[in-house]
């Protein structure tokens, strides 16, 4: 059933989430995608999908999306539908899966991580997790520019943003160099 998908990361990872969240949305699969890549890249400096993510209003999502979904409809690999959600004016996207996912397409790391992402954010909703990807010191925020939407997000912010500085690095910082000017001999001295 996989030879469809075979050598499509993007498709596979698709496959294995939405047979985990049967019932998820646009937004929750987009941002599902992207918790598997930021997450497998983190840990193992190589991308799941193999695709490219960008700043939108809303948070990350892959790079032209739209185009993705529809060609892996066009392959008989999904069925979309919309459907009406309570509280909502707007039915929201839904993706079908039609075949099952080429597990041999999978390391055993990116099984991991794919497994890791629907146990932890397999029951949010798109809404929450969109939120999520919005924190402050999360790579959406230093890419997001409201004026030029779409900018492209590079995988090493996944791994540099681990190392940035926080308040305590920075007040320990401080306090060694205050330490050290102390420290140092004055040009009045022999």
């Amino acid at each position: 059933m996989g030879v469809a998908v075979k050598n499509d990361r993007l498709a596979n990872a698709v496959l294995y989430l939405l047979r985990g969240c049967p019932d998820a949305g646009l937004t929750k699969l987009l941002k599902l995608l992207y918790f598997t890549d930021y997450h497998h890249y983190r840990d193992n400096l190589a991308s799941v999908t193999g695709v490219q993510y960008v700043a939108r209003a809303r948070g990350p999502v892959v790079d032209r999306y739209e185009e993705e979904f529809d060609a892996l409809e066009r392959r008989g690999v999904l069925a979309s539908r919309e459907k009406m959600v309570l509280g909502h004016d707007k039915p929201k996207k839904e993706y079908l899966r039609l075949i099952d996912p080429d597990m041999d397409a999978f390391s055993e790391s990116e099984l991991a991580t794919l497994d890791h992402v629907l146990m932890k954010y397999g029951q949010d909703t798109g809404v929450a997790l969109s939120k999520m990807t919005h924190e402050e010191a999360l790579p959406w925020s230093f890419v997001w520019d409201p004026e030029a939407p779409g900018g492209l997000i590079p995988y090493a912010m996944f791994r540099w943003l681990d190392n940035m500085a926080d308040e305590r690095d920075v007040a320990t910082a401080t306090e060694r160099l205050q330490q050290a000017k102390v420290a140092a001999p004055s040009e009045d001295r022999p």
